[in-house]
C-alpha cells in the first residue's frame, strides 16, 4: 500500500519545503548577495559516468547579511556533471545570487552546504533602501524585490523564500495576502503555501475556501508543484476549526490531520470520525491513530502502520461502533458543521 503516517523527513540539503533560514544563517560564516566570476574548473575525479569538477570563482559582493566578502575574494566548490543532486550547486555568472559561505582562508570561501551553494529561488533585483544586516534586512529586501517583480516564476520563488523565515513582518504578510486574493490561481496557491506555515486561522480558512472552490485546486496545480508539509506542523489551538476544514481537501488532508493530531483537541473527534470513510487509506490511518491518541478507549489498540495495513477494517469498524454506541453522545458536533 505504501501507507505514510504523515510525518515529514529531513532533506539531504535545504530545499523549497525546508529552507529554515535561521539554520542556514547559523551554519554560514557569510551570507551575501553577490555575483560569481568563473575563474577555473578542474576535473578531479569520476564516479561511473559522472564527472566531479572542482570550480573556483571570484566574488563581486552587492550586500551581505552576515559576515562580509570583498571584491576579489573567491569561493571554491565541487559540482558533478551531470548533476547527481536535486539542488544545483553551480553558481550563476549572469546575475547576483544569495550565497551561503564558509571561510576557508583569508580571502577564500567554500560553500556552507556541499549540495546547496546558493538559494536559487531568491530574486533580489531591488534592495530596500534601509541598510542593515541579518534576517530582518534579507526579509525587507525580498519584500522590496517581490513588489517589483512581474514574472510569475520569480514571484513564486520569492514566495518560497518568505516561507523559510521563522516569522514574517506585517508588510510581508500583507504582500502574500494580496497575491492569495488575486486572479492568478498559481500565484494565489504559492502565496497560500507561504502563509499557511504561520497558522493564522483566517489565512487557513481562506485557503480552504480557495481549494474547495469548483476548479480552484486543479487550476492552481496545473504546472507548479506546491508543498504544504508545514501545515502539519501547526500547533495553534485557535487554528483547529480551519484545519478541520482543510482536512476535507484531498491534497491537504494528511497535513491538516497531522496538525489536528498534534493539537489533540477533543473537539476534533466528530471530524475525525468522518474521515474513517475517506477514500484514501493514509487519511483513514491518520484518523484512527488520532482518535486513539485523543480518546484513549480502554482495551483499544493504537495500531502501527503495518498492523493497520494488515486489517484496516478491524480498526475502522471498531471506531464506528464506538461512535454509534457511545462517542457521539460524549463528543457532540458543534452546531453548523
Amino acid at each position: 500500500m505504501g501507507l505514510a503516517a504523515g510525518r515529514s523527513r529531513a532533506d539531504i540539503a535545504p530545499g523549497p519545503a525546508s529552507y529554515e533560514l535561521d539554520a542556514l544563517f547559523a551554519k554560514s560564516d557569510a551570507v551575501c548577495l553577490a555575483r560569481a566570476q568563473q575563474e577555473a574548473e578542474t576535473q578531479t575525479g569520476t564516479e561511473g559516468y559522472v564527472k566531479e569538477v572542482s570550480r573556483t570563482a571570484g566574488l563581486l559582493p552587492r550586500r551581505c547579511y552576515k559576515g562580509e566578502i570583498s571584491p576579489g575574494d573567491s569561493v571554491s566548490y565541487i559540482t558533478h556533471v551531470p548533476g547527481v543532486h536535486a539542488t544545483d550547486t553551480s553558481l550563476p555568472e549572469d546575475h547576483d545570487a544569495l550565497l551561503f559561505l564558509k571561510r576557508s582562508g583569508e580571502r577564500s570561501f567554500s560553500l556552507a552546504f556541499p549540495f546547496f551553494g546558493h538559494l536559487s529561488d531568491a530574486s533580489l533585483p531591488v534592495l530596500d533602501p534601509e541598510t542593515a544586516s541579518g534576517l530582518e534586512q534579507l526579509q525587507r529586501d525580498v519584500v522590496a524585490s517581490t513588489k517589483a517583480l512581474v514574472d510569475p516564476r520569480l514571484l513564486l520563488g520569492n514566495f518560497r523564500v518568505l516561507h523559510g523565515f521563522r516569522a514574517l513582518t506585517p508588510d510581508a504578510l500583507n504582500l502574500l495576502r494580496a497575491y492569495s486574493a488575486g486572479v492568478d490561481a498559481e500565484l494565489a496557491m504559492g502565496a497560500y503555501e507561504a502563509l499557511a506555515k504561520f497558522g493564522d486561522p483566517a489565512d487557513l480558512f481562506a485557503l480552504c475556501q480557495f481549494v474547495s472552490a469548483p476548479g480552484g485546486e486543479p487550476a492552481a496545480s496545473a504546472t507548479v508543484h506546491y508543498n504544504f508539509v508545514s501545515v502539519g506542523q501547526i500547533r495553534n489551538p485557535a487554528a483547529r476549526a480551519a484545519l478541520e476544514c482543510l482536512a476535507r481537501a484531498p491534497r491537504l488532508a494528511l497535513y491538516a490531520i497531522d496538525a489536528i493530531r498534534g493539537i489533540a483537541s477533543k473537539e476534533s473527534v466528530p471530524e475525525l470520525v468522518k474521515h474513517l470513510d475517506d477514500s484514501d487509506i493514509n487519511t483513514q490511518y491518520m484518523a484512527v491513530i488520532t482518535l486513539w491518541e485523543i480518546v484513549r478507549r480502554p482495551g483499544e489498540v493504537g495500531p502501527s502502520v503495518p498492523m493497520f495495513e494488515q486489517d484496516p477494517m478491524r480498526f475502522i469498524q471498531s471506531w464506528k461502533r464506538w461512535w454509534a454506541e457511545t462517542g457521539q453522545a460524549l463528543y457532540p458536533e458543534a452546531p453548523g458543521k
